[in-house]
């Protein structure tokens, strides 16, 4: 079996920490890898030199979170005496290590991003739609920092990525416009664990990190929905993730929002099975994939997802509701209180989708012919 080596940083891969959609889209890329070759790992830390820190404060560091240096020799070495034709670079945020490897082995190496998404992708958000929740000085140094960023995206797919892993479809097709030499999408893959589900009538969940802004937007446009509703809608919404100013913001405003903090594994998937629908609202495009949809599809729960939220997702049997307009939401949350077994059928279609969707070898058997053509 041929071996690869894996570049990440270390907390994507530590079994405890706690999980995120970075760690769940690492172990997607991971398991997929697995199938077809002997994974050797490389784990990289944070840069944590005075003067990254300072130019990190000042919103000019610009791919700067590890210093290839710091790696070389070690990296080198594990090329050389493991006869590494391939290397596999976790996360944009580490493309600079690629310097390394290209300029001593030119194209005896080829290397592949797995990229979650490009580095520029929330940074734009962040810098017009929360301009307001943005430090000072990072709106004003954000938009040079947003333009240095794509220059060095670009030229890091002219010089040293071989092949570029996306996953979602959306961007693949930036990756197009940025010119990378060879794409795939790396679709996600559901992993059956139904849940016991017994709903309380109303009751909506989610499950997310509220810091992350397009979780927050998604979420406080519901609530706002709801708040100006004409009629008592029932609707009640909990929310389990660590505390944040902006999930303060939500539950100060909305009295029908309950905060559960972080819940072990065994306590979320009671919870879970109270909700009538788990949530997936996400209304603009965002960096990555939105990892939470797989989390409540493998429970079989009932689903409220966008058009933006399903990116990244392949469905062949059944459907996930997919409502961009909250007032929709509403609607559908209503019809589905006065007839429960369109509720029910809800349920059967995420079970249908999960147990119809591609394994890790099934991507593997379309990726394996790109990878040997490099």
């Amino acid at each position: 079996m041929e071996k690869i080596i894996f570049i990440t940083n270390q907390i994507f891969i530590d079994n405890n920490k706690p999980e995120g959609g970075v760690s769940y889209c690492t172990k997607d890329f991971i398991e997929l890898l697995k199938t077809k070759f002997e994974v050797i790992f490389f784990p990289l830390k944070y840069n944590k030199s005075l003067l990254f820190r300072v130019r990190a404060k000042f919103g000019l560091d610009i791919f700067e979170d590890y210093n290839p240096d710091d790696y070389q020799e070690e990296l080198l070495k594990k090329i050389w005496t493991n006869n590494i034709k391939k290397v596999f670079i976790n996360l944009s945020s580490a493309s600079a290590v690629s310097k390394v490897i290209k300029h001593r082995y030119k194209d005896e190496v080829k290397i592949i991003l797995c990229s979650h998404g490009i580095e520029g992708g929330d940074l734009l958000h962040h810098s017009v739609r929360f301009k307001n929740l943005l430090p000072k000085l990072h709106s004003f140094t954000y938009p040079y920092k947003l333009g240095k960023i794509l220059q060095n995206e670009l030229l890091f797919r002219l010089k040293y990525f071989d092949l570029i892993l996306t996953v979602s479809e959306i961007e693949s097709a930036i990756e197009k416009w940025l010119g990378a030499k060879k794409i795939f999408f790396v679709p996600r893959v559901f992993s059956e664990s139904f849940i016991e589900w017994k709903p309380i009538i109303g009751r909506l969940g989610f499950v997310g990190d509220i810091s992350h802004y397009p979780n927050y937007y998604g979420l406080l446009k519901l609530c706002e929905a709801i708040q100006k509703s004409q009629t008592d809608t029932g609707i009640t919404i909990r929310i389990v993730g660590k505390p944040c100013r902006n999930l303060t913001l939500i539950t100060d405003q909305f009295t029908f929002v309950k905060s559960l903090g972080y819940l072990d594994n065994d306590k979320l998937i009671s919870e879970a099975g109270t909700w009538m629908y788990y949530l997936n609202l996400v209304f603009y495009y965002s960096k990555g994939v939105s990892t939470k949809l797989a989390k409540g599809m493998n429970w079989g729960l009932p689903i409220i997802s966008t058009n933006e939220g399903n990116r990244g997702y392949l469905f062949f049997n059944g459907t996930v509701n997919t409502i961009n307009n909250v007032d929709e939401i509403l609607q559908l949350v209503k019809s589905r209180t006065e007839d429960i077994d369109l509720l029910k059928t809800d349920k059967e279609n995420i079970e249908m989708a999960v147990q119809s969707s591609d394994t890790y070898n099934d991507i593997m058997n379309s990726l394996y012919p790109i990878l040997e053509s490099l």
